[in-house]
């Protein structure tokens, strides 16, 4: 299917898969940092706690050195003495009563304990140790575990700002990179589209100087385009020679065969003539289309009127339908116009009305319309030729669109296939998409294609004139 001339949408972020990944690589930094804060941060309170405990050792082991060398006597005037900074000694009898310090501890506590703050309730808890001095004593120094905490709260903070500044960092980048990877693949995208819409294959894509992946992708593509525009180019050219080379000896023959009609039976040379005539028009139609795929009648586009050219077409085979016994009808809006070439466009719409008149039964009714397009493809314009006749199977309509394609119950019909072909060339090198649809029943020929300014525009129904409408026996809508 041909392609149309207008761009198509840019690609959406969203659906870029550079896009995604970066999210992807970006969410999983963003997990990698939190699981790295989180093992850092079990690290440093799994130090800290040792140090602690460390520390209430060495400061339990001193107090009971000193009860023993001093008794209880010495131990409290100790205990009274400087305090150890982030150290909470607490000394109980054995009735439970502090003799000095303000934990509340059972008095049968033995070993590493938790006890609570004894100065705020919204306090940490304290790691402490529980020694009995005797049967009477029990010594229970505890440390303040603030720093611990403080380190969980440190750890939460950095994995909060982790989240907000990582995923915000992930979505820029992927932003960046994404515009730059779609960049590259845009630029491998507008020559495929070019040499699809009907560009010379010579078309090739930019290479940048960095001589990355995307480079020898492009050198790659390029090597290949080279190959298919020389096997392209040979065809052609074989082709062309051929239809050459016969034409002019079957010209003479032609020639001859009209001088031996004053010696001959006319009846009994016309179908040779007939015939000949059929192979000189195979062979300028295959002449026709090599012109046309190669691109050189881009050169002479202009503006032109496309709803006038329908409706002198639609003037001149108004008789010829009729003739036939069949019902040509016309919608066309008026002041559509396109750039392009009026010879060719002519014989598009031409072939596809003669076709329609040939391949149809008698009192069929054929309709040609044109008007601009709604909804998503609103701006631009579509031309159909429709039919009610037996239609074009669908795994049929491809094959009739290539040079000699014929349906395989028109095989030994006249003709020689190539007429949707030069149609199909036709729409290519106008930016045409063409299209096979069933009307159910019959054939419609879809033509969308792109008006001179870009935009096509409803015409507004201000006068009679604005929708060129005709109908009757010979033309009619």
């Amino acid at each position: 299917m041909s392609s149309p001339t207008r761009e198509p949408p840019a690609p959406l972020l969203r659906r870029s898969s550079v896009f995604r990944l970066t999210l992807v690589h970006g969410g999983l930094f963003a997990l990698a940092m939190l699981v790295c804060l989180a093992i850092f941060g079990l690290v440093a309170e799994l130090v800290v706690r040792q140090q602690l405990a460390s520390r209430v050792e060495e400061e339990s082991a001193r107090l009971s050195a000193v009860h023993a060398a001093r008794g209880l006597d010495g131990l409290l005037e100790d205990l009274a003495g400087p305090a150890k900074d982030g150290l909470f000694p607490t000394l109980l009898d054995g009735r439970g009563r502090r003799l000095f310090g303000a934990l509340n501890v059972s008095p049968g506590a033995r070993g590493w304990i938790t006890p609570a703050s004894p100065f705020d309730e919204d306090e940490p808890f304290l790691i402490a140790h529980a020694q009995p001095l005797g049967p009477d004593l029990l010594l229970v120094v505890a440390a303040d575990t603030e720093l611990i905490y403080d380190i969980r709260e440190m750890m939460l903070a950095g994995t909060g700002w982790t989240v907000v500044v990582a995923l915000p960092l992930a979505l820029v980048s992927g932003l960046l990179l994404s515009r730059t990877v779609l960049a590259r693949i845009a630029g491998i995208e507008a020559t495929a589209r070019r040499i699809r819409a009907g560009a010379a294959l010579s078309s090739r894509i930019r290479r940048s100087r960095r001589d990355d992946e995307f480079d020898a992708l492009a050198g790659e593509i390029n090597a290949m385009l080279e190959a298919i525009e020389q096997l392209t180019g040979n065809v052609e050219n074989v082709s062309i020679g051929i239809a050459h080379d016969l034409r002019t000896p079957l010209g003479r023959m032609r020639n001859r065969l009209e001088e031996l009609e004053t010696k001959v039976d006319p009846a009994a040379l016309q179908p040779i003539q007939q015939e000949l005539d059929g192979i000189l028009a195979t062979f300028e139609a295959l002449l026709r289309i090599g012109q046309i795929d190669s691109g050189s009648r881009r050169a002479a586009f202009v503006t032109i009127d496309l709803s006038a050219l329908l409706l002198d077409l639609a003037d001149t085979y108004a008789p010829v339908a009729e003739a036939g016994d069949r019902r040509l009808e016309t919608s066309v809006a008026q002041g559509l116009t396109v750039t392009g070439d009026r010879a060719l466009l002519v014989q598009l719409f031409a072939n596809l009305i003669e076709n329609a008149i040939e391949h149809t039964p008698t009192e069929s009714t054929i309709r040609l319309t044109l008007a601009p397009s709604t909804g998503e493809r609103s701006g631009m314009i579509v031309a159909t030729v429709r039919d009610d006749g037996p239609g074009i199977p669908a795994h049929e309509r491809a094959r009739v669109r290539e040079r000699f394609g014929r349906l395989d119950g028109s095989r030994h019909d006249r003709g020689n296939g190539l007429g949707l072909s030069i149609v199909d060339s036709i729409a290519r090198l106008h930016g045409m998409t063409l299209s096979l649809e069933d009307a159910g029943p019959g054939l419609e020929v879809k033509l969308e294609l792109c008006p001179t300014d870009g935009t096509a525009r409803h015409p507004q129904s201000t006068g009679p004139d604005m929708d060129a409408t005709r109908s009757g026996a010979t033309v009619a809508g």
